[in-house]
């Protein structure tokens, strides 16, 4: 069709030329971004020479050849969907041959960077790039536009336009298998886009107030004849040491119809479906799980006024794992080694609800959402304990078998209503529950060798937590001209706890904790304000928080009652449009978790065990912070940032030591502490080569512990630097990524100190070559913990891919740890001891697989 197309377009011109006696030329060139230097390949564009419209097509290198006639070539303008204009002025021509070489088009996107934005000026600006003449490939997918094209690029997760973050993405208007799920559209075909709408705002579409940094919203608009369609993916694979994969996650979509399916065994530690990402990492728990899970997700609108959604996600996972500690206590004498071998079955119901949203009206809206959580977890431990304490030595064994399985219910009913008389006037009021039990069943056997003799003891005994929990809050917000807004704010919640235990043993003293019933409640109050002033911009919350607690054990009764300030301050100074300043004070609670409370979380252990405290204070926290943020263009910016914060009635560790036998400790108010810290960061982006960035931080904290009702300051000087770089060596061929970071600590305690000084090096080598790509990810790590420790460990971990049957499937292989090398070690530092971790687990495997791309759409 095409080319009958070009036939008649030649001929048409032909006998223009024959008519007018026009002059000829041929023109060529390669049209490029100017924002990534990537050509503009297979794209249709215009070009106007002196008022006369001709249409061309570039090839799959960006590149156009064509001959042209006119009767004079002084201006030619070229003209591609999503760019702006080109004007181009040759000199005198000297031949019947106009080579452009290389013409840079700047995106349409470029034209929003120079808003700037004020108080008294709201906008809303819409661009949109044209795709329905584009011919892409049927697994040419969507993420491919996001990867470069026309403005967009992607990162961890997030989408840019322009440089700057999308705050939503929709298909034709609404939420597309989740809010901002950018893995989706690696599956989603290109070819079903028509366009895409980019709308740039700063005004807040809920509170109607003017914001200073802007919102940017993406809605990709599907043809006409893809309103329907089925997509996904499918792989395989299989390799050494019986390592295997096998997963598939696909979506359909039929209208407002949206059902998603995604399965995964493997057993090469995935706990989710992020194969595309194919580097291998490592984990502290070793390598040898095994892992299955099904994900299920479906929505839908009835009679355009109700949406309903589901959805659903089953995990289960057999675990091995072999850890070797050395622990030393730095305010007693005693130092300990432990080594531990665990065996994991787990079974969770990671969610399992629904959602019910009833569009009332065009101002009205009520929605009710319930959840359900289930887990089972199953544990063997066989540890054996070196102590020794007070120059004496002691070896035990310990023999456990725990098994913790619980469940929570949760529901929430909420109604927002908004004013028509008053845009951005609305007001919202929501109840929710929750119903939780959990439970702890534990059988240990010890083995303990005391001098010349064995000793043989169980500890056995099973905890019981269960919660109800009633909630309820009430939000109206006022707006104030155009560029503020009011927030007035009450809620309460209330929550019961019942917590037992019942413990036995045959020789040991067990300290049972009192059947616990809590009844807990906490009411919160106060006023948010935001207005734009100019240049500056005030987010203000002012509030109060109220908690009464009732705590009875055995036959004691308690009560309770906390009152606390809740401010929250924030103050943006735009400088300029590049340049700005933060400056942000807090005071606020922090409230005891259900851990804190109560012993649920305990294990029985040999050095250490845990218990409740029911009658623990809330802890308050009081900040300042301080940003500047300086950009002295696209590619280089500048950012200074610290914080002071300071801890009364801080959560601490109160520990009881007693000779020959294992600590107590529980969270306490343990008095105030400090902690500061200052870093910098620079980044800069070479538009060739790759980006840079640079991270500096110095720090100190105070850690305050309480040994035997005696309390101790314990303190931390860190610094820290950070190094991560991504560099082009050969264009579309070599790509390097190294990064650095260096860790100090000196901790200082009563009775000395300990440094601790990490380095962390990691690279990816990324070698392309048409079709075929190799990563090499080479990793080494350096501990040196002061008088327990030092080691070095490196790795070397790759992959291969290939694209196969026109981007339709990619042979992949990945090789971990390929030199067997790699020696897991952590250091853990507490307010009273530091501990060095060892992992062992498994080591060398080479796997090798396939992904292939599915969908109906042609």
């Amino acid at each position: 069709m095409h080319k009958w197309l070009f036939v008649l377009l030649w001929l048409i011109n032909v006998s223009t030329v024959f008519a007018q006696n026009d002059k000829k030329l041929l023109i060529q060139g390669t049209l490029r971004d100017s924002t990534n230097d990537k050509v503009i390949a297979k794209e249709y564009f215009n070009v106007d020479i002196n008022g006369k419209l001709i249409s061309l097509r570039t090839d799959g290198q960006g590149k156009f050849v064509s001959n042209v006639s006119s009767d004079h070539f002084t201006q030619f303008e070229f003209r591609v969907n999503g760019y702006q204009y080109k004007r181009i002025k040759p000199s005198r021509l000297k031949s019947d041959t106009l080579d452009f070489k290389f013409i840079n088009l700047s995106p349409k996107v470029t034209a929003l960077k120079e808003v700037v934005i004020k108080a008294t000026k709201r906008y809303r600006d819409t661009v949109r790039i044209d795709f329905s003449k584009e011919k892409f490939e049927r697994f040419t997918m969507v993420n491919e536009i996001f990867a470069g094209k026309s403005g967009f690029s992607s990162s961890n997760g997030t989408l840019y336009y322009n440089g700057k973050i999308v705050s939503d993405i929709s298909v034709n208007g609404g939420e597309f298998f989740g809010k901002k799920n950018l893995d989706v559209y690696k599956t989603l075909p290109a070819l079903v886009i028509g366009n895409i709408e980019i709308t740039e705002t700063n005004i807040d579409s809920l509170t109607n107030a003017t914001v200073l940094n802007p919102i940017i919203k993406v809605d990709l608009k599907l043809k006409e004849k893809y309103r329907s369609a089925v997509f996904g993916d499918l792989s395989a694979g299989v390799g050494t040491s019986d390592r295997y994969l096998g997963y598939a996650e696909l979506f359909k979509y039929n209208g407002n119809e949206q059902i998603s399916l995604a399965a995964n065994a493997n057993n090469i530690n995935l706990v989710d479906n992020t194969l595309l990402d194919r580097n291998v990492s490592f984990t502290a728990n070793g390598s040898d799980s095994k892992t299955n899970f099904l994900d299920l997700s479906y929505r839908n609108f009835i009679r355009k006024k109700i949406e309903f959604r589901f959805s659903a996600k089953g995990v289960m996972q057999n675990r091995t794992s072999d850890l070797k500690t050395e622990r030393r206590d730095e305010l007693i004498d005693q130092v300990s080694s432990t080594s531990v071998v665990s065996n994991f079955k787990q079974f969770d119901i990671q969610r399992a609800g629904a959602i019910i949203n009833y569009k009332i009206n065009e101002s009205s809206n009520l929605s009710y959402s319930q959840n359900f959580t289930y887990n089972d977890n199953r544990q063997i431990d066989s540890s054996q304990y070196l102590i020794d304490a007070n120059n004496t030595q002691s070896l035990s064994i310990l023999n456990k078998n725990r098994a913790t399985y619980g469940y929570a219910l949760t529901g929430d009913l909420k109604y927002q209503k908004q004013f028509i008389s008053a845009k951005g006037r609305f007001i919202g009021l929501g109840i929710g529950y929750n119903s939780e039990r959990n439970t702890v069943n534990e059988n240990s056997r010890v083995f303990a060798l005391l001098g010349q003799g064995m000793d043989t003891y169980y500890v056995q005994g099973k905890r019981q937590l269960s919660t109800l929990g009633f909630a309820g809050n009430i939000d109206y917000h006022h707006p104030v001209l155009e560029d503020g807004s009011l927030q007035f704010s009450a809620a309460f919640k209330t929550e019961r706890l019942n917590f037992t235990t019942n413990l036995d043993s045959d020789t040991i003293k067990i300290s049972n904790e009192f059947p616990t019933n809590i009844l807990n409640n906490i009411y919160k109050s106060g006023i948010k304000f935001y207005k734009i002033f100019n240049v500056i911009t005030i987010d203000a919350l002012i509030s109060g928080s109220f908690n009464s607690r009732v705590v009875k054990e055995f036959i004691a009764t308690r009560e309770y009652h906390f009152a606390h300030p809740v401010i929250d301050v924030k103050a943006n100074y735009k400088i300029n449009k590049k340049n700005d300043f933060v400056v942000n004070v807090g005071v606020a609670p922090v409230y005891p978790e259900v851990n804190q409370l109560t012993g649920i979380g305990n294990s029985f252990d040999l050095i250490s065990q845990r218990q409740g405290n029911a009658g623990i204070k809330p802890e308050l926290k009081s900040s300042f912070n301080i940003a500047y943020n300086a950009r002295k263009s696209d590619s280089l910016n500048l950012s200074i940032s610290g914080f002071v914060e300071h801890y009364s009635a801080k959560f601490g560790d109160n520990v009881i030591i007693k000779p020959n036998t294992y600590q107590i400790g529980f969270v306490d108010n343990i008095g105030n502490s400090i902690s500061s810290q200052l870093s910098v960061t620079w980044n800069k982006t070479f538009k060739t080569i790759g980006a840079y960035s640079y991270t500096t931080k110095v720090g100190y904290e105070e850690l305050p512990v309480i040994v035997n009702q005696q309390r101790y300051s314990n303190k931390n000087k860190y610094i820290g630097q950070s190094i991560t770089t991504s560099f082009t060596i050969i264009k579309k061929y070599v790509y390097i990524a190294p990064n650095l970071n260096i860790t100090f600590n000196n901790y200082t305690y009563q009775n000395g100190g300990s440094k601790i000084l990490t380095i962390i090096y990691s690279d990816k080598f990324s070698f392309s070559f048409k079709s075929l790509q190799l990563n090499l990810y080479p990793v080494s790590n350096f501990n040196y913990n002061a008088g327990i420790n030092k080691s070095f460990t490196w790795a070397l971990n790759s992959d291969v891919n290939m694209n196969i049957l026109k981007k339709r499937g990619t042979i992949w292989l990945r090789g971990y740890d390929i030199f067997n090398s790699f020696k897991y070690y952590s250091n853990y530092v507490g307010a009273n001891y530091v501990q060095t971790a060892k992992f062992a687990g498994l080591n060398r495997y080479i796997i090798v697989g396939l992904i292939l791309k599915v969908n109906n759409i042609n």
